[in-house]
């Protein structure tokens, strides 16, 4: 017979909660060495998101950098290219403590615009801390972004060019208006929806248009070419002119030619309204309409070479109106200080004037019509052919009627380029 003592030596029977002790601790062990993994696993899927959204954001970043530094480009300031394509970068969110930053010009990491002189490159890098998945590595993430805009030189020179910025109208055509430019562009500034507007049947013909918002046209008119939308103003290729000194005093005070016969002026300060009735010959210099107005009336007749009319005032600076049935044929110096400037508005003038060139009148005018802060309404009749060259630059432009612009004799005649915009866009 087996004795109890040879049973307890053989067999050991555990106490059951011992055992339910022991099962706990083999799960913790588990768990201790899962744990981490699923946590790790989980936040790599989160912080993948992360990385992600920050990828965007820098890459949103460099290209605005990029667009900023092209823009800047596109106006000749090379020197402020990488300033400027930083600046546009922090603008949108890049943070320069968080990363580094390189613009190049040309590009330098681009497979497709290497070299390119024309192309700023921005590229931008941001380092980001580890959450979870800094379980499985201490190191630092980093994500970049690279982008390249390009600026695409225009080989436009305009004749026409509206410099008010948000004006709805900035040039406009209405009432059956028919404006032909020959070998050059039309331009404007505004970035209005209708920054050109064409209705009732108008058409406006050119090489090129040029226009910083859209063209609006209605009532079977059209503008062609197709504009090209440049995102970019196109600056005033006369505001860096020295205007001319006025006399301080007036040789003639609302002065009016006779009616009949013919009459010859020499150039001179003319205050207060000046009227052309009758047959006049301007004899070459600078004529100065001083605090009135200068009308050119029907039936008048004006010519004169090597003409400046700049229209000035103290308080009120003058306005010019050619009415219907005169017939004006003017040129301006082809050199010295006003070169090519024919009629010239002072720009302190204000910006609610208007300036009219009637329809009816034969209006051949070679030089550049200037009025920088007020509109010009040119009801028709000019026509330029041969040598000459007419530009208009002014704050609005409207059109009713036939014109045509001829640009293929400025440089004979003096006058200065109206340089349109290139175009700023993303490429890579």
């Amino acid at each position: 017979m087996i004795g109890r003592s040879n049973l307890g030596g053989i067999l050991r029977v555990r106490d059951p909660r011992t055992l339910a002790a022991d099962t706990r601790g083999a799960t913790a062990a588990i768990w201790g060495l899962v744990l981490p993994v699923l946590i790790g696993s989980i936040g790599i899927g989160v912080e993948s998101g992360m990385w992600y959204v920050a990828r965007a954001d820098l890459q949103a970043a460099a290209d605005a950098g990029a667009l900023g530094g092209a823009l800047e480009l596109s106006q000749s300031s090379t020197g402020t290219v990488s300033s400027e394509a930083l600046a546009e970068a922090v603008r949108n969110g890049f943070v320069e403590a968080s990363g580094s930053y390189e613009v190049n010009r040309p590009p330098v990491h681009s497979t497709t615009h290497a070299g390119d002189n024309n192309a700023v490159e921005v590229r931008l890098t941001k380092n980001l801390d580890r959450l979870f998945s800094g379980i499985f590595s201490d190191s630092t993430i980093t994500v970049s972004a690279n982008s390249v805009a390009k600026v695409t030189p225009s080989d436009g020179d305009a004749c026409i060019l509206a410099l008010d910025t948000s004006a709805s109208g900035a040039i406009s055509l209405s009432g059956g208006a028919e404006v032909e430019m020959e070998h050059c562009a039309v331009a404007s500034n505004s970035s209005s929806s209708s920054s050109i507007s064409a209705v009732g049947g108008s058409e406006l013909e050119a090489d090129q248009v040029f226009v910083y918002g859209n063209v609006s046209t209605s009532g079977g008119s059209s503008v062609e070419p197709s504009p090209a939308t440049t995102g970019v103003t196109i600056s005033d290729p006369y505001a860096s002119l020295t205007a001319p000194t006025v006399p301080s005093t007036c040789d003639q005070t609302n002065y009016s030619t006779p009616s009949n016969g013919s009459t010859t002026l020499s150039p001179g300060k003319y205050c207060g309204n000046t009227k052309f009735k009758n047959n006049v010959t301007l004899n070459s210099g600078v004529y100065y309409i001083d605090g009135g107005s200068l009308s050119i009336n029907s039936g008048a007749t004006v010519t004169g070479s090597g003409v400046t009319i700049y229209l000035s005032g103290s308080s009120t600076v003058s306005t010019i109106s050619i009415n219907g049935g005169a017939t004006v044929t003017l040129s301006a110096p082809t050199n010295g200080s006003y070169s090519g400037m024919l009629f010239w508005q002072s720009s302190s003038a204000s910006t609610t004037g208007t300036n009219t060139f009637n329809g009816g009148s034969s209006l051949n005018l070679t030089g550049a019509l200037y009025f920088p802060n007020q509109q010009l309404t040119f009801n028709g009749g000019n026509n330029t052919s041969g040598s000459q060259c007419t530009k208009i630059v002014a704050r609005i432009i409207k059109f009713s009627g036939g014109s045509e612009f001829e640009n293929e004799g400025c440089e004979a005649a003096g006058v200065a380029d109206i340089t349109t915009a290139s175009t700023v866009a993303l490429v890579e």
